[in-house]
């Protein structure tokens, strides 16, 4: 099973930060938990049997609660608020580009 840890780590590929110069764990964590809020609202089919229990903050070594095919989806989340928090000028098109792959894979 995947862990939240396996999620940050497949964000930290593509934002080229693999020694964690950049960005934290926690900080990346946060976004991914904020994905998964966010997947509950837009997406509650993939949460069938915990629709009222609150979605509690995963820790890293947490096990990551959907399928694995949205792991990929979240860590586009991650890196998406990653780029939007870095440099607003520098990433032009890129953070939105991570958060509309997200968003339209919820079906939004």
């Amino acid at each position: 099973m995947a862990t939240m840890q396996d999620v940050v780590d497949l964000a930290r590929v593509d934002m080229n930060d693999p020694g964690k110069v950049r960005w934290s764990d926690a900080k990346l964590l946060a976004y991914g938990n904020d994905a998964l809020q966010l997947a509950k609202v837009l997406r509650s089919d993939l949460f069938i049997g915990s629709l009222g229990t609150p979605l509690a903050d995963l820790a890293l070594g947490g096990t990551f609660p959907l399928p694995l095919a949205y792991r990929r989806l979240v860590a586009d989340f991650i890196i998406g608020r990653a780029a939007l928090k870095d440099d607003e000028n520098a990433q032009g098109a890129r953070a939105p580009a991570y958060l509309t792959t997200f968003n339209r894979a919820m079906g939004t």
